[in-house]
């Protein structure tokens, strides 16, 4: 999952810094999450939905914090250090359930 690979390469990245180094972010992309989320083009439960939702609402919580960086480097770093524990065991909650979907939905076919 591409997403978490970038967080927690950007936590490593928070952890090994010096003093006034900068660190070069970029947003996290959820257009395609939200894209799914509007269309509901899978025949799915409403869980699914639900969970992807707060999937998104996670990533749109990232991204604001990624927004207020340069002007509060502390309190931002911290906050990614505490959150990356978290985000480990939801986004791989969640990845469970995108691959128990696509099974599903392949056997539908």
């Amino acid at each position: 999952m591409k997403v978490s690979t970038k967080l927690f390469g950007l936590c490593v990245v928070i952890n090994e810094k010096k003093a006034g180094q900068a660190i070069r972010t970029e947003r996290l992309r959820t257009s395609c999450v939200e894209l799914f989320i509007t269309n509901r083009y899978l025949s799915s439960s409403s869980t699914i939905y639900n969970q992807t939702e707060n999937y998104l609402d996670e990533l749109n919580t990232i991204n604001g914090q990624l927004m207020i960086w340069e002007s509060h480097a502390n309190g931002t770093e911290v906050w990614f250090l505490k959150q990356v524990k978290l985000w480990r065991t939801d986004f791989k909650a969640f990845l469970k359930i995108i691959e128990s979907e696509t099974m599903n939905f392949k056997e539908r076919l």
